[in-house]
């Protein structure tokens, strides 16, 4: 089985995570360390968070929504190709 050639915007994409990765090695040891807590008994807790990616006018958006057992309940992902505000 053969795999596809990345594109360019998977290559970017790629290379700033790369990049990210290093810049965050380099300062955790300044913070403590940050562990998810469930919510309480009969509440879910939805934890979000999205990226932007300026020179392919690209956005994603991911949200999971967890139980008090840390289940996951539900979970959705969005890739959104943006149109130039030109």
């Amino acid at each position: 089985m053969a795999f596809a050639k990345p594109s360019t915007l998977e290559l970017s994409i790629s290379n700033q995570v790369s990049q990210d990765d290093n810049s965050i090695a380099r300062h955790v040891e300044d913070r403590a360390a940050i562990q998810w807590k469930a919510p309480p008994l009969g509440v879910v807790k939805i934890n979000m968070d999205a990226a932007y990616e300026s020179e392919e006018n690209v956005a994603g958006f991911a949200a999971v929504m967890r139980n008090s057992s840390g289940e996951i309940m539900s979970c959705k992902t969005v890739l959104l190709m943006l149109r130039s505000w030109q």
